[in-house]
């Protein structure tokens, strides 16, 4: 956890700076059904098996959170946010879709 919590940390200090928000806190879990949330308070929980995953993959969900933080909802606007510091962010969602079950 401590080793994920380092790891995940230095990523968002990396990507917060380029999206624009300051993030309250950040906490590795054993989360049940997803990669990763963010709360209305400003905190994003990442799921320590990410670890396991690619290098790019935990970018992607680093800031993936960190764009709910400016938009709520997946809309057109919040993936063309997405896109904007990410323009492969479809190949990190296959990724997921095909080789990340064993995540959660």
């Amino acid at each position: 956890m401590k080793k994920a919590k380092s790891v995940f940390k230095h990523k968002l200090d990396e990507y917060s700076k380029k999206v624009g928000v300051k993030v309250e806190s950040i906490a590795a879990k054993h989360l049940k059904n997803r990669c990763g949330s963010t709360t209305k308070e400003g905190s994003i929980n990442l799921n320590v098996n990410l670890l396991k995953t690619p290098e790019d993959v935990i970018d992607y969900m680093i800031l993936h959170e960190l764009c709910h933080l400016k938009i709520k909802e997946h809309s057109y606007h919040y993936w063309d946010h997405v896109r904007r510091y990410m323009p492969s962010y479809q190949e990190k969602i296959e990724w997921l879709k095909t080789s990340g079950s064993h995540l959660i």
